[in-house]
């Protein structure tokens, strides 16, 4: 365990975060690792199998884990017409590790999504036009990224009725007034572009009949060679969660959006409910 806690210290001294005075923002620093794969989940909500993409490129710690908490993990019964029935579902993962003590690391499941597989994009609200927002010009000098994470309600005909940060979370080292000052610079370029975007809305499905549909959208800024490679350690800065009054609280809140994939489009609903309490901090 020693090795592998050099390893994430490593990369939470490096990791291509932007350095600066911030002591705190140190000590909130998370390694963290997005996994993805498949659970099939039976009519009671238990998971009867799991899949992990690509599980030679992950570490043993993170599979050991992920083989201990998945079997356990128990669902709200998907229904379909009242009645509970079966589901496969993708899954999207972020482990976080951190130190325990010098010779010890802690990892655990900081955020999860599962989505029905089988629905189809037109059953489910997807990005029709939206180029991807202009990376603020003193953050790309300072060489500060971040992860945007827009909570957005779009109206039947795919336009955005409202767009609010929901959280930032910062690739990068400062005081905790920079930090803020970061994330309302990253916030307010994205902000400013996805309010112009148009979205595909549901024609099919259970949702083909709403009239307005919510949802989380993030939005990656990156300096250099872009994010890690699948089965590698990264590291960012946490940034306040807000709540949006609006916002159904179920599947994209708590613990969720941080597992949303780049460019994608969580809308509210669509993902099994994890009735399993976990590690999200």
């Amino acid at each position: 365990m020693r090795k592998a806690w050099i390893v994430v210290c490593l990369l939470l001294v490096g990791g291509g975060l932007a350095a600066g005075n911030g002591s705190v923002a140190r000590r909130q620093l998370e390694a963290t690792m997005s996994v993805d794969g498949s659970v099939d989940v039976d009519d009671t909500g238990a998971v009867t199998a799991y899949v992990l993409d690509h599980p030679e490129k992950l570490p043993a710690g993170v599979t050991q884990l992920l083989a201990q908490t998945l079997p356990a993990f128990r669902f709200e019964p998907v229904r379909e017409h009242g009645v509970p029935r079966a589901v496969h579902a993708a899954m999207n993962l972020v482990v976080a590790a951190n130190q325990v003590d010098p010779q010890h690391i802690s990892i655990r499941v900081r955020s999860a999504r599962f989505t029905d597989a089988d629905t189809p994009a037109s059953g489910r609200v997807t990005v029709n036009v939206g180029a991807m927002p202009r990376y603020p010009d003193e953050a790309a000098r300072a060489n500060v990224g971040g992860a945007v994470y827009v909570a957005m309600r779009i109206d039947r005909s795919g336009n955005v009725l409202d767009a609010q940060v929901q959280q930032v979370n910062l690739f990068a080292i400062d005081s905790e007034s920079q930090m803020r000052r970061w994330r309302s610079v990253l916030g307010k370029a994205t902000l400013k572009t996805v309010r112009r975007y148009t979205f595909n809305v549901p024609t099919t499905g259970a949702h083909a009949g709403d009239a307005t549909f919510t949802g989380v959208l993030p939005v990656l800024y990156r300096i250099g060679a872009g994010p890690p490679v699948y089965g590698q350690w990264d590291s960012y800065v946490p940034g306040p969660r807000e709540n949006i009054a609006w916002l159904a609280n179920d599947d994209v809140l708590g613990v969720a959006s941080e597992a949303i994939p780049d460019g994608v489009f969580a809308q509210t609903g669509l993902a099994l409910k994890l009735l399993t309490p976990i590690g999200g901090g």
